[in-house]
């Protein structure tokens, strides 16, 4: 039987003329002259064992006096440093200076914000390296659930099912709405180098497919790679492309080697400040894993995958909580060991506070737009000529495919219909089924 017993008695520093509280761990086993082992532990391969565990005593160290030791270690200098690197607030500030126990105080605003907690101490344990208390970033060793080889393989292969299964219900929905949802042209992306020229302009390089991401040399070994694009360019097509290539993927997929691929929509993620509430939630209603097993698995899976999808949407509505768990992934504070691919629009500045390698949707070339077109209207394959021209005589961004993003499936050939009617009337007409059709003996540019 193990009891913790806490005593008082008054520190004789005169910087700290507060009384400081002491725990002793007691063990009331039968123990002999062994460091508190019984003797039935003495013998045989016993010792080993305990060798071992002493060995891992910091890794399972309890929660409550992981806490203490770590509180004891923090003067107020390097709480102040952790307010500044965590994105406290002022008056968190306030109150860790007026606190006589300054780290007590900073450990308590963090638990209130969730960023600290038995089993979530991943985020004060990359603060400490960065302020170089490396030494007590130590203690703070996961102390949530952790499964063993077997066991992890287990529940990594039931969360990684259970996300293909949505992924390929999610695919079979967008493409019941219409085929722009699903038609996918592997769009160019470049990625920025600084050392290319000294204008922005000039320091994109051109890459061969949205797969070099897992591929190219210069991007395989990042963990945080940001994708931008203006309104229409297809970032959420190609963030869902990356999932369900995920879910379909081959033996000779680049992507068949990622354990766990996880695809999140920003703008749906304003209430749900926690990465691993917001994976459940991805599950089906019958999915046996609980909250514990998806935080174990996240933490201790090697090869993890976050596609974190419209990051300006995340803040639309005003500044979103600093201190969610999506944000200090973005900053590489949480969840260091997984690859982070964001989208956004260029004109989201929290994007540019985070560490992470730049890459732009960049317009689609002539072929591009005409196998899209062409997939758009697989069905009425000769109006391309037709669409191609309306699209550049009224105004539209011929790189953009943000005008076939509306769910009406004529739509665009409403738009031929009614540019045609306005300036010659009777070379278009439309028949019973509602489609349009230009003449063919109507020249076109």
């Amino acid at each position: 039987m193990r009891c913790s017993i806490s005593i008082w008695f008054p520190h004789m520093n005169r910087e700290e003329p507060f009384f400081v509280k002491k725990r002793f761990l007691l063990n009331l086993e039968p123990i002999s002259n062994n460091h508190g082992r019984s003797e039935e532990d003495t013998c045989g391969n016993s010792s080993s064992k305990d060798e071992k565990d002493r060995d891992n005593s910091t890794s399972s160290i309890h929660y409550g006096q992981q806490k203490f030791k770590v509180s004891q270690e923090l003067t107020l200098q390097k709480c102040l440093e952790l307010c500044t690197i965590l994105n406290l607030r002022p008056a968190d500030y306030d109150r860790v200076e007026r606190s006589p126990k300054p780290g007590v105080a900073l450990l308590q605003i963090l638990e209130e914000r969730s960023l600290y907690g038995e089993g979530n101490c991943e985020i004060l344990r990359k603060a400490l390296e960065t302020i170089g208390m490396k030494r007590v970033a130590v203690i703070l060793q996961p102390c949530g659930k952790t499964f063993d080889p077997q066991e992890l393989t287990d529940k990594r292969k039931m969360l990684a099912d259970c996300l293909k299964l949505r992924y390929k219900d999610i695919y079979k929905l967008r493409q019941s709405v219409g085929p722009s949802e699903t038609s996918f042209i592997d769009l160019r992306l470049a990625l920025l180098d600084p050392k290319k020229g000294r204008r922005e302009d000039d320091q994109w390089i051109t890459l061969n497919s949205y797969l070099d991401i897992f591929t190219n040399s210069s991007l395989k070994q990042e963990k945080r790679i940001v994708i931008e694009g203006e309104p229409g360019f297809g970032k959420t097509t190609l963030a869902f492309q990356l999932a369900y290539s995920w879910a379909t993927a081959t033996k000779k997929s680049p992507l068949f080697d990622i354990g766990i691929l996880v695809f999140l929509q920003m703008g749906q993620m304003k209430r749900t400040p926690s990465v691993y509430e917001a994976i459940k939630l991805q599950l089906p209603i019958d999915c046996p894993l609980t909250l514990e097993d998806i935080e174990g698995v996240i933490q201790q899976i090697p090869s993890l995958v976050l596609t974190l999808d419209g990051w300006d949407e995340y803040f639309v509505e005003g500044p979103s909580d600093k201190n969610s768990h999506f944000v200090h992934i973005a900053n590489n504070m949480m969840l260091t060991h997984a690859k982070v691919i964001i989208t956004t629009r260029p004109c989201c500045l929290e994007v540019r506070k985070t560490p992470a390698i730049r890459l732009r949707l960049k317009e689609l070339i002539h072929e591009q737009r005409q196998k899209y077109i062409t997939e758009m209207l697989y069905y009425n394959s000769w109006h391309v000529p037709s669409v191609h021209y309306t699209v550049r005589t009224l105004n539209f961004h011929e790189d953009s495919k943000v005008f076939l993003f509306n769910g009406k499936k004529w739509y665009i050939l409403d738009l031929v219909e009614r540019k045609w009617t306005k300036q010659d009337k009777g070379k278009a007409r439309r028949d019973m089924l509602g489609e349009t059709y230009l003449l063919d003996n109507y020249v076109l540019e």
